[in-house]
């Protein structure tokens, strides 16, 4: 009798073993891994997916920063010429800024279950700055006795308040796909 080591050795195979043994047992590990594989590429589409859709909210609020940076120069203007000037062009900024904060808005609402907790405090934040935008408006078309600085300083804290919102929107993309984007636009918008 042939002992069990003889038996597993692969000389005393049979043919019919040893062709599964070099074409079923290959093709098994390849299926696995090509599975595998697979499932890891769904699920960083999907974190892609996430991240374009952050990006996306993110460009609105930066162009809804923007559009308050451009009101607070028209309004700052508007107040350095004692309120006798045009007012079109003011009207035409609030009414750029509103659009934009609209737009930030809808895309917000659409991205509140991905936004992580800094981007929800950020938020609340600057959703704060912005109630406080009508009386800052009214205080500029109004007769309030204000002068350009803290024109200049209320606008700018809500474009702040915004600003940390679209920072806070960037670091929470954590594939390291688009963290060199993350960084080059947070470094846009501190040069702006």
């Amino acid at each position: 009798r042939s002992s069990w080591s003889d038996r597993l050795s692969p000389r005393n195979w049979p043919l019919v073993w040893k062709l599964v043994a070099v074409g079923l047992v290959p093709a098994l590990l390849a299926l696995v891994l090509g599975v595998l594989r697979v499932a890891d590429q769904a699920h960083t589409a999907s974190q892609l997916d996430t991240a374009n859709e952050l990006l996306e909210v993110r460009t609105r609020v930066a162009a809804a920063a923007d559009a308050l940076r451009v009101e607070r120069d028209k309004a700052t203007v508007f107040i350095a010429e004692r309120r006798l000037g045009d007012r079109g062009p003011l009207q035409d900024a609030v009414a750029q800024t509103d659009g934009a904060l609209e737009q930030a808005r809808a895309q917000l609402a659409g991205a509140t279950a991905d936004l992580g907790p800094t981007s929800r405090t950020a938020l609340q934040e600057a959703e704060g700055g912005f109630a406080q935008l009508s009386v800052l408006r009214s205080d500029v078309g109004g007769s309030a006795q204000v002068d350009s600085a803290q024109i200049i300083g209320r606008y700018t804290g809500v474009v702040a308040r915004t600003d940390v919102l679209a920072r806070a929107l960037l670091q929470q993309l954590g594939t390291p796909e688009v963290t060199g984007l993350a960084d080059a636009l947070t470094a846009a918008s501190a040069a702006s």
